[in-house]
C-alpha cells in the first residue's frame, strides 16, 4: 500500500492505518474462506506442488496472496484435471471480487508480471545463489510501476537462466543441464493518489497498491520441493560427468570390489545416475558433508554390506581430506582432522547377540541368532553416535538356530526332528531382529542421534545361488525392469512392517528412525557387481567354461566406483533432511 515507511509515520493517521488494517482484514478472511482448510490448498491441488500463504504488512503496508500451483506446466497438464484447475480459479476469482467490493473505485488491473520474486535455488553452486539472492534483494527495493516491473523481471530471468546454461561451475559439475521455468500470474489493484477517493470508512486515500498474486518461482531442474519427495523413487539416467573417485585415487578401495583395477574391462556401470521423478538428488559434496558432520560421529553397523557403503564414503571423502584410520579389533574407525569428524564401522552379521555354545536341541558350533537380544558391542557404543546406519540380513541365509525367550524357535540350514514344527523361518526371523535392534535403538535414553534403517541390498545371481553356480557375468547396464524375487521381497516386506510398527509404537522415540529404502531402485542395478573381478589374478576365469559353468563371482556386493556412491548421496540427502 505504501513503499514509504517515513511517508506513513509522517502523513498517516491512526484511523487510517485502522481502515487499511481492515481493508486488508477483508481480504485475507475471504482468501482464507475460499481456502477453508487454512494454509495448504490441498482438496484442489496436489501437496506435491502446493503451498499457500497469507501474508499482510502493514507500515510497508501490502497484502500478499501467493499461491504456488506447479512449476512445471507440463506436469500440471499431465497429473491435474479440469476440475481442480476449475477450482482453483474460482477460489481465485472470489477473492479477487471481495478485494474489488472492498477498493470499490479502485479498478481492478490484470497483468501477466511479477509482482514479487521469490528464487529458490534447489542445488545451484554457491555463486549462483548469491547471484539469486542478490537479484531477489534489487528487486525488493524497486518502486514498482509497470514498466518498470517488465523490464526488470525480463533483465533478471535473461541474467539468471545464462548463469544457469552457460556458466562453469567446478561445483556444479555432474548435474544435469538445468532449465530455468517460470510461471508468474498477477492480479493488481491500483488506485489513484491524486484523486483520493474515500475507502473502507471514509480512510484518505493514501493507498498506492494492492497486490495479490501467484509468484515467480524460479526453480532448478526437477520442480518439487526439496525435503518433501521421496528420493527412492525415481530411474537411473546416463551421467557423462564420471564418479566421485577412481580406483586409482582412493588408496583404501577394499582389493575384492576394485573392479577396475581386477580387470573389468566395460566402465558404463560408472556413468549413470539416480534421478528421483520429483525432485533432485545433489551430487556428493564432500566438502559440505564434513562441514555439515563437523565433531560429529558416523557409524555403519551391520555385514558386509555395511563395509562396502562405508568403504565407498571414505574414498568420497578422501577426495576432500586424508583420513587417519584409528581401528582397533572392536571396530573400524577413521577420523577427518579437518572437521573432527568420525566414521565407524562395527561388524555385527544379524546385528542381534549370537553364540555358537549349545542352546536346547541346537548343538554347539552351529550359529545361535537371539532375536530378542541387540547386539551388545553396538549398544555399548550406541550413545557415543550421532548418526547410525544399520544394515543386515544376507546373514539369514546362513546355516543358524533361532532362540526367542531362550527357546529354540526356528532355523535356516537346520532343524531337528525332535523340535517339531519349526515356528520361525529366515524370513520371519529377520523381521523378528529388524523389530528389535530398532526398538532398542531408539529407546535407548543416551542415544541423541537418529538412526538409519538400509533396507535390504538387492543381489543379482542367475541360475542359482552364490554357491551352486549363480552369475551375473557381461551384465553392463541397468535393467529397464527389475525382475521379480520372491525371497528380496519378503525380506524387504519385513524390514518395512518392522520400521513402521515401531515408528508407530513409539510416538517421539521414534522419530529418531529414518528409512533409506534402496531395495527397489538398485534391484535394477544388476550390472554393478564385481562379478568375477574380484583379485588380481591374470589368470582367473572371467566367462562360462564349456559345460555351461560360470566363473566364481561375487553378485552381492558392488563394485567401487560404482552404484553404490549412490547410498551415500542418498543418505547425505537423508541426514541433511
Amino acid at each position: 500500500m505504501s513503499t514509504d515507511a517515513e511517508r506513513v509515520a509522517a502523513e498517516k493517521t491512526e484511523a487510517d492505518k485502522k481502515a487499511a488494517e481492515d481493508a486488508a482484514a477483508g481480504v485475507v478472511a475471504a482468501a482464507t474462506s475460499a481456502w477453508p482448510t487454512g494454509r495448504e490448498a490441498n482438496r484442489f491441488l496436489g501437496s506435491d506442488y502446493t503451498t499457500t500463504r497469507l501474508q499482510s504488512y502493514f507500515l510497508h503496508v501490502r497484502v500478499v496472496f501467493v499461491i504456488i500451483m506447479s512449476i512445471d506446466p507440463e506436469r500440471a497438464v499431465a497429473e491435474k484435471t479440469e476440475a481442480d484447475k476449475k477450482a482453483a480459479e474460482d477460489a481465485v476469482a472470489a477473492v479477487t471480487a471481495v478485494t474489488a467490493s472492498a477498493w470499490p473505485n479502485g479498478g481492478i488491473v490484470t497483468f501477466h508480471k511479477c509482482i514479487q520474486l521469490e528464487i529458490t535455488a534447489v542445488n545451484w553452486p554457491r555463486v549462483l545463489r548469491r547471484e539469486a539472492l542478490q537479484s531477489q534483494i534489487e528487486f525488493a527495493r524497486l518502486n514498482w510501476t509497470e514498466p518498470t516491473l517488465s523490464r526488470v523481471v525480463t533483465t533478471t530471468i535473461h541474467e539468471l537462466r545464462s548463469s544457469l546454461l552457460h556458466k562453469q561451475s567446478s561445483s556444479y559439475s555432474g548435474h544435469e543441464r538445468p532449465e530455468l521455468k517460470v510461471r508468474c500470474v498477477s492480479v493488481a489493484m491500483s488506485l489513484s493518489v491524486k484523486k483520493a477517493p474515500a475507502v473502507a470508512g471514509g480512510t484518505q486515500q493514501w493507498l498506492s497498491t494492492i497486490v495479490m498474486s501467484v509468484v515467480a518461482l524460479l526453480t532448478l531442474g526437477p520442480t518439487h520441493v526439496q525435503g518433501s519427495c521421496d528420493i527412492f523413487r525415481g530411474k537411473w539416467v546416463p551421467d557423462s560427468s564420471g564418479p566421485l573417485y577412481t580406483s586409482s585415487s582412493c588408496p583404501s578401495i577394499t582389493r575384492a570390489e576394485n573392479c577396475q583395477a581386477n580387470g573389468r574391462p566395460d566402465k558404463g556401470y560408472e556413468n549413470w545416475r539416480w534421478k528421483p521423478e520429483r525432485c533432485a538428488l545433489p551430487r556428493f559434496d564432500a566438502r559440505k558433508f564434513l562441514k555439515m558432520m563437523r565433531g560429529k560421529t558416523l557409524a555403519f553397523a551391520g555385514d558386509s554390506i555395511a563395509q562396502n557403503q562405508m568403504d565407498s564414503l571414505l574414498c568420497i571423502l578422501s577426495q576432500a581430506d586424508t583420513p587417519i584410520n584409528l581401528s582397533d579389533r572392536r571396530m573400524s574407525k577413521w577420523i577427518f582432522n579437518s572437521t573432527s569428524t568420525t566414521i565407524i564401522r562395527i561388524w555385527s552379521a544379524w546385528l542381534l547377540h549370537n553364540s555358537k555354545e549349545a542352546v536346547g536341541i541346537a548343538p554347539e558350533g552351529l550359529n545361535k541368532v537371539f532375536l530378542d537380544v541387540p547386539d551388545k558391542t553396538l549398544m555399548e557404543f550406541l550413545p557415543s553416535f550421532d548418526v547410525l546406519v544399520l544394515s543386515s540380513g544376507h546373514w539369514f541365509v546362513t546355516p543358524s538356530a533361532y532362540i526367542l525367550n531362550g527357546k529354540v524357535v526356528g532355523g535356516q540350514g537346520w532343524w531337528s526332528l525332535q523340535a517339531g514344527k519349526m515356528q520361525m523361518n529366515n524370513i520371519d526371523a529377520f523381521g523378528a531382529s529388524t523389530e528389535t535392534i530398532i526398538t532398542a535403538v531408539v529407546t535407548n535414553p543416551n542415544f541423541k542421534g537418529i538412526a538409519i534403517l538400509r533396507t535390504y541390498s538387492p543381489d543379482h545371481y542367475e541360475r542359482g545361488a552364490w554357491n551352486v553356480g549363480g552369475s551375473c557375468t557381461g551384465k553392463v547396464k541397468p535393467l529397464d525392469k527389475a525382475v521379480k524375487d520372491g525371497f528380496i521381497d519378503a525380506m524387504y516386506g519385513k524390514q518395512i512392517a518392522a520400521f513402521k510398527k515401531v515408528v508407530k509404537n513409539y510416538g517421539k522415540q521414534g522419530s529418531k528412525l529414518k528409512l533409506m529404502s534402496i531395495t527397489e531402485p538398485f534391484a535394477l542395478r544388476v550390472d554393478g557387481h564385481p562379478g568375477p573381478y574380484t583379485n588380481l589374478d591374470p589368470n582367473k576365469k572371467t566367462q562360462r567354461g564349456p559345460d555351461g559353468r560360470p566363473p566364481s563371482q561375487d553378485c552381492l556386493h558392488w563394485c567401487m566406483p560404482g552404484p553404490i556412491d549412490t547410498w551415500n548421496e542418498m543418505l547425505f540427502e537423508t541426514i541433511r533432511r
